[in-house]
């Protein structure tokens, strides 16, 4: 679990630095392929968890890119810092990022 909070935050730091931002969604997936492949001996099972893995980061990159995006029809605001009385409105981006982010951490314990 260590090892996949590790590489989530390995993915945050990716994104912002490369141009494509599913790139390290990719790098992501292969290296839990290799992990997989070291561990388990097998190169079947892998290869499926390795793209299931690259396939999850990379739907968390999507939700997140869908969350910086400004609404139809509303210019873009300068980023500030919200107060207390600011209130945040609900989006439903939020539900499938915890879903993916709780995939992601603790994958491994759907598993047994």
């Amino acid at each position: 679990m260590i090892i996949n909070i590790i590489l989530l935050c390995a993915l945050f730091g990716a994104k912002k630095k490369t141009k494509n931002p599913y790139t390290p969604a990719i790098l992501l997936g292969v290296i839990k392929a290799v992990i997989y492949l070291v561990f388990s001996k097998n190169i079947l099972v892998s290869l499926v968890m390795g793209s299931a893995f690259a396939i999850f980061a990379a739907a968390f990159v999507y939700f997140l890119k869908r969350l910086d995006q400004p609404k139809a029809g509303e210019p873009e605001k300068p980023v500030r810092v919200r107060s207390a009385d600011d209130k945040m409105e609900f989006q439903w981006e939020y539900i499938p990022l915890t879903i993916l982010l709780l995939i992601l951490i603790g994958g491994e314990w759907l598993l047994a």
